[in-house]
């Protein structure tokens, strides 16, 4: 449906403005089913007006209420309203279906409700959850619409499963009264505004733990993937970076494994890298594992695994040295550091083994004199060596690339926000890193990775010895013939909630796993979510038809603390129809109790001005 596609990607636009990422929590829309009263089910009659009430002497167990009702279609024939299902609190938290199988039939294609809450989809009708109060309310659109009589129905899925039957009646475009009409003006027999609704789930977000993300494949995520939702403030990150490459009887370091609870801003994307392990050929891990010396007798450094947000690393996990097995001897790997504690320098049969990166953001040197120094997130942090060359210095959140190998070229310094450090190269080129996450170096003489945001590339192992693992400082490479690369360390931020977790045990690819628990991870007041779904029709001289009509209201705006915006069915603005009309819809999710001035503007002629008051009713029972 062309309304449909329209609204949704006003919504994906107006989230980006009013707040970075809502996509997470997500608009659920769904079409109208054809259908009737459930078998199970006793249908009430609630007032398809205004009122909602129910018929006879007792309150109905529930209503729906359609607004405005009547209504005149605007546009091309376009019904826009809003739908309050209103029950008993002893229902709160149970799921309510509303479908107009009427409604479909009258307009050309397809209906579709809109809500908030995430859990609300459906291929043939939308299901909400009744907060706190009994109440839940969407909006309802339909397109090229028949004018008519079209009922709708609330089911309630839980026993005694009553439906309740509202009629919604739609006028043929015609030209109306000047003025701004805000819709609905009452909830059930709350008749002095409309009363908020959404507090149970806060945006359908649930009271069990959710995953944001979880992977054990190496690479880069994009940030669009991973937005948190609009009311989480904080998220546990479970990062492991990769273990440093296995050769013959040297085994790679192990990789450090962190768990941290960290701060985060509601709707903010998160980028993710997950490091992948060191070959035993000598190809560093994607994540800026250094690349091993050669052959099948130097192992690749182990990438990192990290999350950051706006180019500000939360998490770091360090990936673990390649190992060395040559004539000469065996040489293991060096382990990523854990919270606080270097990397582990790499075993040497022969020569130097390189040094592991510091904890804070330091690349590790290289051994001896031909191994590649690691990159380092620290300000000029990258890691030196005699004649090869050395690591990149970061830029205080961005890592550079680990230095190659003799005769290689020092990594460069941090790029700018959102960008990597240069990786250093060996006889071969090392990994490039770009804002897509350090490469992995290159296997022949030690090309060192790419650094990343967060961490630094590990340096280039020199011929037959083991590549520095990546981390938030890069390990350096081996140097002498049979030594292995130094581990990277790891970093969770300074504003970690708690007491993070960390080892260096880690085998294999990296992982990242990114969970949240409403329950203890949602914002000051989140719980207390409070929607707000409202519509405001604009009618004028039909002198002004096709000519552009603004609404604004910076108090009803202001009321909504954590989303709000207006918009129509076909994007951000409009134009008034042939009739003068036009309609807006209103969204805004913690938004506090009171009344708001909400003004209409003609952008032609002599800017005919309209205004309106409208009202908003703290949650409560409204049967």
């Amino acid at each position: 449906m062309k309304l449909r596609r329209r609204f949704l990607s006003f919504v994906a636009t107006a989230v980006v403005v009013s707040l970075p990422l809502l996509a997470v929590s997500g608009v659920a829309s769904a079409k109208a089913k054809a259908s009737g009263c459930h078998k199970t089910h006793s249908c009430k009659s609630g007032g398809g007006g205004t009122t909602g009430s129910g018929t006879g002497a007792d309150p109905a167990p529930i209503t729906v209420q359609i607004d405005p009702n009547p209504l005149v279609e605007t546009g091309q024939s376009d019904v826009v309203a809003t739908v309050q299902v209103e029950t008993s609190p002893a229902f709160a938290g149970d799921p309510v279906t509303i479908a107009s199988s009427q409604l479909f039939a009258a307009c050309e294609g397809e209906v579709d409700f809109e809500s908030f809450q995430a859990n609300a989809d459906g291929s043939d009708s939308i299901e909400v959850t009744l907060d706190d109060d009994g109440n839940a309310t969407v909006l309802a659109l339909g397109e090229d619409c028949a004018p008519g009589p079209s009922v709708f129905e609330a089911d309630l899925a839980v026993a005694p499963y009553d439906t309740a039957l509202g009629t919604l009646v739609a006028n043929p475009p015609v030209v109306t009264a000047a003025g701004v009409l805000g819709y609905p003006t009452t909830s059930g027999i709350v008749t002095t505004g409309e009363v908020e609704t959404g507090d149970t789930s806060g945006l359908g977000l649930g009271t069990t733990p959710v995953t944001l993300f979880s992977s054990s494949t190496p690479g880069f995520t994009d940030s669009l993937l991973t937005a948190v939702p609009p009311t989480i403030c904080a998220v546990t990150i479970t990062a492991s970076g990769g273990q440093g490459g296995d050769t013959l009887d040297a085994p790679g370091g192990d990789a450090a494994s962190v768990t941290a609870t960290v701060p985060v801003t509601p709707g903010s994307p998160l980028d993710v890298e997950v490091g992948g392990a060191g070959a035993s050929d000598g190809a560093g891990g994607i994540g800026g594992g250094g690349g091993g010396g050669g052959g099948s007798f130097a192992g690749g450094g182990g990438g990192a695994s990290a999350v950051s947000s706006s180019s500000t690393p939360l998490v770091v996990a360090g990936g673990g040295g390649g190992g060395s097995t040559t004539q000469e001897g065996v040489a293991s790997g060096g382990a990523a550091g854990t919270l606080g504690s270097p990397g582990a320098t790499g075993g040497a049969a022969l020569g130097d083994g390189g040094s592991g990166g510091s904890s804070s953001g330091d690349g590790g040197y290289g051994g001896g004199g031909d191994a590649g120094g690691g990159g380092g997130v620290a300000i000029n942090g990258g890691g030196a060596t005699l004649f090869a060359g050395p690591g990149g210095g970061g830029n205080g959140s961005v890592g550079g690339g680990g230095g190659g190998a003799d005769p290689g070229t020092g990594g460069g310094v941090g790029g700018a926000p959102g960008q990597t450090g240069i990786s250093g190269a060996g006889d071969d080129s090392g990994g490039v890193g770009d804002d897509s996450g350090g490469n992995g170096g290159t296997s022949a003489f030690g090309g060192g990775g790419g650094g990343g945001v967060g961490f630094g590339g590990g340096g280039g192992g020199s011929f037959l010895d083991g590549g520095g693992g990546a981390g938030y400082g890069g390990g350096g490479g081996g140097a002498g013939g049979a030594a292995g690369g130094g581990g990277g360390s790891s970093y969770v931020t300074a504003s970690v909630i708690g007491t993070p977790t960390s080892s260096n045990t880690s085998t294999g690819n990296g992982s990242v796993t990114i969970t949240y628990d409403p329950a203890t991870d949602s914002c000051p007041g989140a719980s207390d979510i409070s929607d707000v779904y409202a519509v405001f029709y604009v009618e004028t001289s039909p002198v002004y038809a096709e000519q552009p009509v603004e609404i604004s209201s910076p108090e009803l705006q202001s009321r909504c603390g954590t989303f709000s915006t207006f918009a129509t069915p076909t994007g951000l603005t409009t134009t008034l129809d042939d009739d003068g009309n036009a309609v807006f819809l209103f969204l805004g999710s913690s938004c506090a109790a009171g009344s708001s001035v909400v003004t209409a503007d003609v952008e032609a002629g002599s800017h005919p001005t309209y205004t309106t008051t409208f009202n908003i009713v703290a949650p409560q029972p409204t049967i």
